[in-house]
């Protein structure tokens, strides 16, 4: 154990280099852009831009106060600028925003890309913009700073992918920070939501849901066994036995990316229904909206069941115990894990494997489903 902490040690040192290496390039970059962009747009329109240039995950955590946004009429227009990766899944919404997509290795390593967003992006003229990101970054940073808006907004004053003297820099540009001592992300844009006076809303009803057309039975149970960190993963074994015990009395759907390629190990037969890496974002709001259950782990994807208020059952370890989950624990929404003294880890095990995900067993699992369903 002693050998595995002086690896994250030196993995931690590492780390730290890299986004010092990485902040001073594109801060030296900021420098040399600002010059020709500092001139003020002399009329601002009544437009608010948000900006998430964050994963899938950390997006969907923003969905329902987007649309408190929009709910509570405080501007004419409504922006999210977003990963172009993502758009899809915006559009499967009925909310009213328009979307920038935005490539985040062009604007990093593409300086001729990077200039010609700024400039676009300044030609809306907007009133507010607000950093949404959950951690803020040298790109979303920039990107909120230069956007030519009069007031910037953002909710940390502190900055994880940030060193600290370019953060002390930035902060001082912003117009306002409002700062909360609250780990969850949940509960801080719950807090932001009091603190700007909006329109509080409890879930994303099927006002915001485009039904899609497939042919899924009226009632199933929606497993997602993949994550994008492989690392939050249940094990693959784990979640196979899981399936095959359930289809006995309920319909399964499988869900996940394409790229996730142990998803051939799950067979199909008439209760379980495969559609790993055969859907689009746009698809999985109204799939999962009309489940009766989700199964996953800590990934977008449960980021997303919980936002539809979907019963869940998460097994989210101790890596980011407390910064996304547990959330609004209830008798439909169980969050697993082994507790052990060093939860909070950001996954730099100190052990030779994950207890706090490993010692989770199939039979807690299927004893949640059959509470929760009956």
């Amino acid at each position: 154990m002693q050998e595995k902490f002086f690896k994250n040690y030196l993995l931690c040192i590492v780390r730290d280099s890299r986004l010092l290496l990485s902040n001073s390039l594109n801060y030296l970059i900021s420098l040399l852009i600002l010059p020709f962009l500092a001139k003020k747009n002399q009329v601002l329109l009544n437009r608010a831009l948000f900006i998430n240039t964050m994963k899938l995950g950390d997006l969907e955590i923003s969905l329902k106060f987007l649309i408190q946004f929009q709910e509570s009429n405080l501007f004419q227009e409504h922006y999210l600028l977003l990963d172009s990766r993502y758009i899809d899944l915006l559009k499967s919404l009925r909310i009213n925003i328009r979307l920038i997509p935005w490539n985040r290795k062009s604007y990093k390593y593409n300086i001729f890309y990077r200039i010609k967003f700024i400039k676009i992006l300044r030609r809306y003229s907007f009133l507010t913009a607000y950093n949404i990101s959950q951690e803020r970054g040298i790109l979303n940073d920039e990107l909120t700073l230069l956007s030519g808006a009069n007031k910037k907004i953002c909710f940390k004053k502190n900055a994880e992918y940030l060193f600290p003297f370019f953060n002390f820099i930035n902060s001082r540009k912003y117009s306002t920070i409002l700062n909360f001592d609250e780990m969850n992300e949940y509960k801080l844009l719950d807090l932001v939501s009091n603190q700007l006076g909006l329109k509080i809303i409890h879930s994303i009803d099927d006002r915001f849901i485009i039904s899609t057309n497939n042919t899924l039975p009226s009632s199933y149970i929606c497993i997602a066994p993949f994550s994008s960190d492989n690392q939050r993963n249940w094990s693959i074994v784990n979640y196979l036995t899981l399936v095959q015990e359930l289809s006995i009395d309920f319909n399964i759907v499988l869900l996940g990316n394409k790229i996730d390629s142990l998803h051939n190990q799950f067979c199909e037969n008439s209760h379980i229904f495969n559609l790993i890496g055969k859907t689009t974002l746009s698809e999985l709001p109204g799939i999962i909206k009309n489940s009766q259950l989700f199964i996953g782990n800590d990934s977008g994807l449960t980021h997303l069941a919980n936002v539809l208020e979907i019963p869940l059952i998460a097994i989210i370890g101790g890596g980011m115990y407390g910064r996304f989950f547990p959330h609004r624990l209830s008798i439909n929404r169980k969050y697993r894990y082994y507790l052990l003294d060093c939860f909070g880890c950001e996954w730099y095990c100190i052990y030779k494997e994950r207890y706090c995900l490993t010692k989770v067993t199939v039979a807690t699992i299927l004893s949640d489903v059959y509470k929760i369903l009956n």
